[in-house]
Parts: structure tokens; C-alpha cells; sequence
């Protein structure tokens, strides 16, 4: 086929298995200028790299059928010549696209701007005509980036199949920027894809009214340090949704920057974990996200606003709230020691606040009864102390996810009237959340009846310890929470005197528990004693697994573990 007649071109219907040469890497479009439909089929080109459809007036509709554009990066150590397979393009096609090329390249073209080396990349711009973008499950698995720009009447783009069950898994790490479609009105995704992106993008786009994102599409990475969002001028979105709507889906849990602005009509946020873990943020006629509790706002009760007030504060003080967002300008200077507020009764420090702080310690302090830290505090710095002793009317502690995220050690002792502890939340999808690294020594809490521990809490603890815990009745664990470290010396769990103990359970995860949970598993000392009357014991296979030096009797049901 000659490049005279690709030009004359008006449809392009691609079968199934097509052009998948290794030879064919760069595939443009746009040198078809009168095309009003382009329909690719299942497992095509499957070696491309790029893929450019750039100011073709006249198209209407593109459709991208299954596992098309594929292509996975070569790994650098894999030898550069690998044994040829068998070729599905036969030599008339292979020439046919080649000839394209040839005569692209000889001509100078603006698309260069989007194009840099090495990078796999979509684009799909200035298509005056285009009214819908589709693609199928598994199609530009390794593409680095995604960019749909000024196309004035595209309506609709759908990524994956809301239909087809499967795996959609589209530009699994790559960026997104969709801006400048003034006519687009929905936005669909389906599951893993984007899942960890460097950046997505919405902007401009006047006439979205909905954004639609399956489970684990653009989560982001937690352990990447480099994602952002960006949700600006979509001044007719009224819903963001992902499926399903529960705490096992990671859609939009981790991007570390967000900027959102200019989206008035927003009231439908319906999306499980949102921004959990955030670095910096702007939020500006926002909607539903102005005070949606994700993102950290003001608080009107805090008496604390800034570091200047902290240090202002009277020691008579019975009542102290932090703002979210607090006291976070000193780092790693910081060691916070509330012990001399002698009539303090309640704590609540709320999201983001002392970041950088060392330490936390509230010793000896008579009046103190509840303390209420929310994720993100205490986060930054390693090697910290967090101490709770000797506070005689204290009842309540309850701290949310990643915090205290490097700690080294965590202590709450001796304090007679102390009824619960919660630590984290139980979320299936996360890698390390509060006291992630930490060793826990709980001991001599008379009234303690109920211990939680959220999905990785205490991950990386070093020991374990429960003592003297006459009235405690349950304690439930999440994934991996106090799993141990890893070829580290000998990790200990020490579980002694807790004769009313009851229940010791791993949380279920969509009803079940999950078998691949690696708690207790690399606590290889053990020290169990006195555990009469435990007979609800649900924990993973792999519990105590890897214990080398064990010392148990009497310890109920938990017996089962050591047969």
C-alpha cells in the first residue's frame, strides 16, 4: 500500500493479531489525514512504543480492541539479541508500514514536541472531529505516558470495560494528562491502571460531570515519593466514583502532592481511601473536598495553630487540640514532653502535625483520660520514643495510620484504668502504616479489655511484648502487624499473664483470613505463658512459623500452633 493511498484513506479497520514486527516501534496516525474511523483489533502491534494520532480533522472514532500495544520494555541485563520468533505480519504488511515511516520521517513534523527518547507514549490531540476514545483490557501495559489534549468535541473515553470481567491493567505506571476537552462529559477507567502513575492530571475540561475509576486504578505508589494529582477547572463535575466502595480498594490511597481547584459541584466523592498519605496540597473552591476529612483543613476547636502557640500554653490547660498541619517547621528538633501538664485530661493532635517531632512522652501526668493522634503525625523522624506511663485516669488511646511511621520504640505502661488501645486501621492494600519499624512493650494495664492493631502495624518491630494484662479480653490483628523483621537478630514475642484473654484474631479481609499474612512470622523467641482461656485463636497458617526458640504453657487454643 503506498503512502498516496494511505493518505486517501477514510476508515481503517485492523484485524486481530496485526503488524506485531519488532521492527515496528513508532506507529503515527496522523499520516492519514482523511480517516473518520480507526478500529484496531485484539494483540496488535504489539512492539510499538509510541503512538501518535495528532491533528487528523476528520476522525470520529477510535477503538483499541485487547492487549494491544503490550510491548514490555526490555530488561537492560537480557541479552541485546534474542532468538526471532515467528512473525505474525507477513513481508507485504511489513513493507506497507515501513514505506509509511520512511516518508514520515523525511518530513518535518511538529508532533517531535511530544515525543523525547526512550519514553513509550500515547497522544491523541487536536482531532477537531474525535467524539470517543476506547480501549480495551491490557493495552499499553508499559507505556510511560498517556496524553488526550484539544480535542474539542470528545465526549467519551473509556479505558478497560466496564462489561468484560478481567484484569484491565492499561498504562499500569505511566502518567495521564487529559486537558483542553470542552465537550468531554465522562471519564471511565477500569482496575489497575494508572496504578502507579507519576502524575494525573484533569484540567480544563468544562463539561465533566463524572469520573469513574474501577478498584486500584490510579493509586498511586506508596512507596514512590513522586505522584501527583491534579483536578483543576471542572467546573460541572458533580462525582468522583470508585468500585467497590470498600477499605480494600486503593484507588487515589497515595498520591504524595494534590492540587484542586475550581470544582464547585463536586458532591459525590465516592471513594474509600483517599489521599492517605500526603506531603503538600492545595485546595481551592474544591466542593466536596473543602471538608472532606482526607484532606486537612482547619479545625475550629484546636487551641494550637502553631508552634508559637505550643510553647505559649499554660500548664493548667485541661483541654489541648492541634490543628491539622501543625507545628511542622522545626525538623526533627523536637521533642514533644507533655508531662509537666498536670490537669490535662484530653489530647487530640490532628492530621499532619509534628511530623518532624523525636519523641512523645506523657509520664506521670494525674488528670490525663483520653489521647487522640490522627495519621500523619510524628511521621518523619527515625529512631523516635513514644511513652505513655504512669498516667493514672487515662482510658482511652486511639492513633490512626502512619504515624509514628519510624519510631523506635513505643511504650505504655502502668496505667491502672486504661480500658482500649487502637493503632491504625485494617486495610488490606497497604505496605507499612503506624509504628511501622517499632518494638511495643505493653505492660501493667489493669483495666485493658480490647487491643487493636491495624494492617502493618509494628511490621518491623524488633519485639513484642504483652505483661500483666489481668483484664484484657481481645486483641485483633491486621496484615502483617508484628510481623518482625527480616534477617534481623532473633526477634522476641512475649505474651505472659493474661488470664482472661479470650480472643486473639486477625481481622478478615473480605470475610476470610488471609492465608499469604505474615504476622508473628519472624518473631523467632517466644515466651507464652498463662493463657488459660483463649479458644478463638484465627490467625494465618504462617503465624510462629518461623520460630527457632519457644517457651509456652498453658496458652489455650494458641497450643494448635506448636503440635
Amino acid at each position: 500500500m503506498s503512502s498516496v493511498l494511505h493518505s486517501h484513506l477514510k476508515e481503517l479497520i485492523i484485524g486481530e493479531m496485526c503488524f506485531n514486527t519488532e521492527s515496528l516501534t513508532c506507529v503515527d496516525f496522523s499520516k492519514m489525514p482523511l480517516l473518520t474511523k480507526l478500529s484496531i483489533g485484539d494483540e496488535c502491534f504489539t512492539y510499538a512504543k509510541s503512538v501518535s494520532i495528532i491533528g487528523m480533522e476528520f476522525l470520529e472514532s477510535v477503538v483499541i480492541g485487547w492487549q494491544s500495544f503490550s510491548r514490555m520494555k526490555p530488561d537492560p541485563s537480557d541479552d541485546e539479541e534474542d532468538a526471532e520468533d515467528g512473525d505474525s505480519m507477513d513481508q507485504e504488511e511489513h513493507e506497507d508500514f515501513k514505506g509509511q515511516e520512511e516518508h514520515e520521517n523525511s518530513e518535518e513534523h511538529e508532533n517531535t514536541k511530544y515525543i523525547e527518547d526512550d519514553s513509550y507514549l500515547f497522544i491523541l490531540a487536536n482531532c477537531k472531529r474525535l467524539k470517543e476514545l476506547r480501549i480495551g483490557l491490557e493495552c499499553f501495559r508499559d507505556f510511560d505516558e498517556c496524553i488526550i489534549e484539544d480535542n474539542p468535541v470528545l465526549e467519551v473515553i473509556e479505558m478497560g470495560s466496564r462489561d468484560v470481567e478481567g484484569i484491565g491493567c492499561l498504562f499500569y505506571s505511566a502518567s495521564l494528562s487529559v486537558t483542553h476537552l470542552p465537550a468531554l462529559k465522562t471519564f471511565y477507567c477500569s482496575n489497575n491502571s494508572f496504578s502507579c502513575p507519576p502524575s494525573i492530571v484533569f484540567e480544563d475540561l468544562p463539561s465533566l460531570e463524572t469520573i469513574t475509576l474501577d478498584n486500584d486504578a490510579m493509586s498511586f505508589d506508596e512507596h514512590v515519593i513522586r505522584g501527583s494529582l491534579t483536578l483543576k477547572n471542572l467546573p460541572k463535575l458533580t462525582s468522583i466514583i470508585a468500585e467497590p466502595q470498600d477499605d480494600a480498594n486503593p484507588t487515589l490511597a497515595f498520591p504524595i502532592r494534590v492540587h484542586l481547584e475550581n470544582l464547585p459541584l463536586l458532591t459525590n466523592i465516592a471513594v474509600a481511601n483517599p489521599f492517605l498519605m500526603l506531603d503538600k496540597w492545595t485546595v481551592r473552591n474544591a466542593g466536596a473536598f473543602q471538608t472532606h476529612p482526607a484532606v486537612p483543613t482547619h479545625t475550629p476547636s484546636a487551641n494550637v495553630r502553631t508552634l508559637r502557640d505550643m510553647n505559649s500554653l499554660a500548664k493548667t490547660l485541661t483541654t489541648l487540640v492541634v490543628d491539622d498541619a501543625c507545628c511542622n517547621g522545626n525538623k526533627r528538633t523536637l521533642n514533644l514532653d507533655l508531662s509537666s501538664y498536670a490537669k490535662l485530661a484530653t489530647l487530640e493532635i490532628h492530621h499532619y502535625s509534628f511530623m518532624w517531632a523525636k519523641s512523645l512522652k506523657m509520664v506521670g501526668m494525674k488528670s490525663l483520660k483520653r489521647v487522640v493522634i490522627w495519621d500523619n503525625c510524628f511521621r518523619e523522624c527515625v529512631d523516635g520514643s513514644f511513652e505513655l506511663e504512669k498516667c493514672p485516669k487515662m482510658r482511652e488511646l486511639v492513633i490512626g495510620d502512619f504515624s509514628f511511621l519510624c519510631f523506635k520504640t513505643c511504650s505504655i505502661e502502668k496505667c491502672p484504668m486504661l480500658e482500649t488501645v487502637s493503632i491504625g486501621r485494617f486495610r488490606e492494600f497497604m505496605s507499612f502504616s503506624s509504628f511501622a519499624t517499632t518494638s511495643l512493650r505493653m505492660t501493667n494495664l489493669r483495666k485493658l479489655r480490647v487491643a487493636s492493631f491495624g494492617s502493618r502495624c509494628f511490621q518491623g518491630c524488633q519485639s513484642a511484648v504483652f505483661e500483666d494484662l489481668p483484664a484484657l479480653e481481645v486483641i485483633v490483628i491486621g496484615m502483617d502487624t508484628f510481623k518482625g523483621r527480616e534477617n534481623a537478630d532473633p526477634g522476641l514475642l512475649s505474651m505472659k499473664n493474661l488470664p482472661k484473654l479470650v480472643s486473639l484474631t486477625h481481622q478478615p479481609i473480605r470475610s476470610f483470613v488471609p492465608v499469604y499474612s505474615l504476622s508473628f512470622y519472624n518473631l523467632k523467641t517466644l515466651r507464652l505463658f498463662n493463657m488459660p482461656a483463649l479458644e478463638d485463636v484465627t490467625l494465618a497458617r504462617e503465624a510462629f512459623s518461623n520460630a527457632e526458640d519457644v517457651e509456652q504453657e498453658n496458652i489455650g487454643a494458641l497450643g494448635c500452633y506448636f503440635e
